[in-house]
């Protein structure tokens, strides 16, 4: 017996509004696929380090 969701994913919260890319990986996976999800994981990482860089 699982608990069941009422409201929807992208609806969560005003960050998850804004950067659909933070709602739950796993419900991404589950619905989207493992490909997409580990696709945005990677250009999220190579983002953070062009914005590190940047930084630095």
């Amino acid at each position: 017996m699982h608990a069941h969701h009422h409201h929807h994913h992208h609806g969560e919260s005003p960050a998850a509004a804004r950067e659909p890319w933070l709602t739950d990986p796993l419900a991404l996976a589950s619905g989207s696929g493992s490909r997409l999800v580990l696709a945005v994981a990677l250009l999220a990482v190579l983002w953070g380090g062009v914005m590190w860089a940047l930084a630095a």
